[in-house]
C-alpha cells in the first residue's frame, strides 16, 4: 500500500468523536431496574433451620435464600438413594433436588455454598475407607474378568483356526 493511499484513507475517515458527541451510557448496567426477588419465607423451611440460615447468611454477606438453597440441595444429595419416592407402584425416584443460585456477580452465590461443600467433604472423607476397599475389590474383579475374557478370546481364535484348517 502506498503512502498516498494511506493518506487518502485517513483523509476520508470520519472525525474521532469528542466527549460531547459520545452517546449517553446505558445506566441499566449501573442501576438494576429488575424487581427484587421475593423474601424467603421461614414457614417454607423445616423447623429449626431459620436461625442457622440467618446466621450463615450474615456471616457470608449473602442472601438467606442462597444458603437455604444450598442446604436443601446438599441434604438431598446426602440422603442420596437411602430414600426414594414412589409416585406410582412401578415408578420410583431418588430424592435428588436441583437448585441454581441466580444473581448478579458478587452477590454471594459462591460463599453461600461453602458450608455444604465443607460438610460434603467431611462426609466423603468419612466414607473413604469403605470406598477404597470397594475400589480394590472392583479392580481385582475387573482384572479377573479381563483374564477370563482373554482366555475365551484365545479359545475362539484357536477354534476358528482349527475350523479353517479343516476346510482346506
Amino acid at each position: 500500500m502506498s503512502r498516498e493511499n494511506v493518506r487518502a484513507m485517513v483523509a476520508e475517515a470520519p472525525e474521532m468523536p469528542t466527549r460531547d458527541t459520545w452517546p449517553a451510557p446505558d445506566m441499566r448496567l449501573v442501576h438494576d431496574d429488575r424487581a427484587p426477588p421475593p423474601a424467603l419465607d421461614d414457614d417454607a423451611l423445616p423447623a429449626g433451620w431459620e436461625a442457622w440460615i440467618t446466621d450463615e447468611a450474615a456471616a457470608r454477606a449473602c442472601p438467606r435464600d442462597y444458603i437455604a438453597a444450598g442446604l436443601i440441595g446438599g441434604a438431598s444429595g446426602w440422603i442420596n438413594n437411602a430414600r426414594r419416592t414412589a409416585p406410582t407402584a412401578d415408578w420410583t425416584e431418588p430424592t435428588h433436588l436441583w437448585f441454581a443460585d441466580i444473581g448478579l456477580p458478587s452477590t454471594g452465590k459462591t460463599p453461600a455454598m461453602e458450608p455444604m461443600t465443607k460438610a460434603s467433604g467431611k462426609l466423603e472423607r468419612g466414607d473413604e475407607p469403605q470406598w477404597r476397599t470397594a475400589l480394590a475389590k472392583y479392580e481385582r474383579d475387573a482384572e479377573a474378568a479381563r483374564a477370563v475374557e482373554e482366555t475365551w478370546r484365545d479359545e475362539v481364535r484357536k477354534a476358528a483356526k482349527a475350523k479353517n484348517a479343516t476346510k482346506d
